[in-house]
């Protein structure tokens, strides 16, 4: 039973958590964790329903990615069968390697806005513009004086 964290003004006003519940010598008995999500508890599963939905918090990952070894075990399949952490793991990667593009992107804007010429160096420093931290590219194109001092200042940052 689940009771969220955010709920309508109508529903009682009752704590929120999640509540399970396991059959046993048939009758419903409290349980700390899930029997059939194999150890996921009670306090993790609230947290995974109440999160933002398109971001897992790393508590959550780490829970779902320690339930589905244990289930992978149970049913026979192995780590290289694992399609879950090696979608993960692509995912990841291409989504790093679309922020470093976004970033080379908004920083040879902000070049172009500032009538600062693209060098055959800076070219060959998009690799380093990707790697940096953050929003580091960004503020060093708006301060830098021509490509070689951005190289200069993004090389400092890192």
């Amino acid at each position: 039973m689940e009771v969220p964290d955010s709920r309508a003004p109508s529903s009682p006003k009752r704590p929120s958590s999640l509540l399970i519940h396991l059959l046993r010598d048939g009758r419903y008995q409290p349980a700390p964790a899930s029997a059939a999500l194999s150890g996921w508890t009670a306090a993790e599963i609230h947290t995974a329903m109440n999160e933002d939905e398109i971001k897992c918090s790393a508590a959550t990952t780490d829970a779902l990615t320690r339930v589905g070894r244990i289930l992978a075990e149970r049913a026979g399949t192995g780590s290289d069968d694992d399609r879950f952490l090696g979608a993960q793991r692509r995912e990841s990667r291409h989504a790093g390697q679309l922020e470093g593009v976004r970033k080379v992107l908004e920083v040879l804007e902000i070049l172009a806005s500032r009538n600062i010429p693209v060098s055959a160096a800076l070219a060959g420093q998009h690799g380093l513009i990707a790697a940096a931290p953050a929003s580091a590219p960004l503020r060093a194109a708006m301060l830098c004086d021509d490509a070689d001092d951005l190289a200069r200042r993004i090389e400092s940052l890192t």
